[in-house]
């Protein structure tokens, strides 16, 4: 009922991703586009991922945060370093956490949850200045309407169903 990941880790892999979003050719389907710094494809981040469930195969009420090395928003590609950035210059970093409900319904499995994130850099702001530190949230949806072959988990035939909605 408790999960630690501490390494390279893609954040979209844990946080605000959405399974029926997987198949877009588009990345902004699968996570939100206004999280800024995102540490995923192409540049994981060494990070420290922790999620508690209320049930012991994954499914029901679940909570779970992450840090993670935030220096790609400096311009350093996280993905082809070890933990350099995350000791060293830059010293930003990605924080992330997210509370929601998964379950295995008729029709198919689903999850809604509700995250934010901080990210402890400087960014730039559009109209020229710069920001010390930047913050967000997030929601998903995300439901299996119906499947094809639901006694074969290797037939991903099936509708589904999801949404997004994020702040920064």
């Amino acid at each position: 009922q408790v999960r630690v990941k501490l390494g390279k880790v893609d954040a979209n892999s844990e946080f605000a991703f959405v399974d029926n979003g997987g198949e877009f050719i588009n990345s902004s389907a699968g996570f939100s586009p206004t999280i800024l710094a995102f540490p995923s494809y192409p540049d994981p981040a060494f990070s420290g991922n922790l999620f508690v469930y209320s049930e012991p195969d994954g499914g029901g009420a679940y909570g779970g945060v992450g840090l993670y090395d935030g220096a790609v928003q400096e311009g350093f590609a996280t993905g082809q370093r070890g933990v350099s950035t995350l000791f060293g210059e830059p010293l930003d970093l990605f924080l992330i956490a997210e509370v929601g409900v998964s379950h295995d319904s008729p029709m198919g499995p689903g999850r809604i949850g509700v995250g934010g994130w901080r990210h402890t850099g400087t960014v730039d702001r559009f109209d020229g200045g710069r920001e010390s530190r930047t913050s967000g949230g997030y929601l998903v949806f995300d439901q299996s309407l119906y499947r094809h072959n639901p006694g074969d988990p290797e037939d991903a035939r099936g509708i589904g169903l999801f949404a997004q909605y994020g702040w920064a």
